[in-house]
């Protein structure tokens, strides 16, 4: 059966106006229609493309602050930090995370000036607090390591950029409120920024505390 054209057709009145059969030349031309439906897709195509990939660099980084705080915390659980006599969240960081001379656990591309330490003690287990919102107010934050055989945690934020900037709408409710892992002005740090988080919960052993001195705030 052969195929009908419709705009083949199309019969051309005398009467009809130069606009009007400019538009129904637009109507049955179909060349570049690839081009315009490749337009209209491609913007929410990389948009998604983008936001992939910076998930991923999300979880990528995520996983590098986790194992960087627990390779760091391992020092304070076997007491050589405290017989090193580290009192300060600053010596922490240049120490065990960020050191100037040596391996250094955490991944190259996290700014370790950024790094929000909290480092204190817990009664029982079940008394340990791993949430994030200290990095709320930096003047809560504590840097209290403990004697041997005593409970610890370790908090380690990283308050990282957001690259695409849909998220931080997404995140501020212009397309709807999702909030789940975004900040906003982190203090210090403004914009909106993935709050990511290392934690390590943990008992210390036994070592010898003769030259262990609690810092003066704790």
């Amino acid at each position: 059966m052969k195929r009908i054209d419709a705009c083949a057709q199309v019969t051309r009145p005398r009467g009809l106006s130069r606009l009007r059969r400019l538009f129904r030349r637009f109507e049955c031309d179909r060349r570049g229609s690839t081009a315009v439906e490749f337009g209209l897709v491609s913007i929410p195509f990389l948009g998604l493309l983008l936001a992939t990939f910076e998930v991923g660099f999300v979880f990528f980084t995520n996983e590098g602050l986790a194992a960087a705080t627990q390779e760091a915390a391992r020092n304070m659980m076997t007491g050589a930090a405290q017989q090193a006599n580290i009192t300060t969240a600053d010596q922490f960081r240049t120490t065990y995370l960020c050191p100037a001379t040596g391996p250094r656990v955490l991944p190259s591309f996290i700014d370790c000036s950024k790094l929000i330490i909290d480092v204190r003690a817990a009664s029982t287990f079940g008394a340990v607090d791993t949430s994030d919102t200290f990095y709320l107010n930096p003047k809560t934050t504590q840097f209290c390591p403990v004697g041997p055989a005593a409970i610890m945690v370790v908090r380690v934020v990283y308050p990282m950029p957001v690259m695409l900037p849909l998220l931080g709408s997404i995140s501020a409710g212009v397309f709807g409120q999702i909030t789940t892992g975004l900040v906003n002005n982190v203090p210090s740090n403004p914009g909106w920024k993935h709050l990511l988080m290392g934690t390590a919960v943990f008992q210390t052993e036994p070592y010898p505390s003769t030259s262990f001195t609690p810092a003066p705030s704790c």
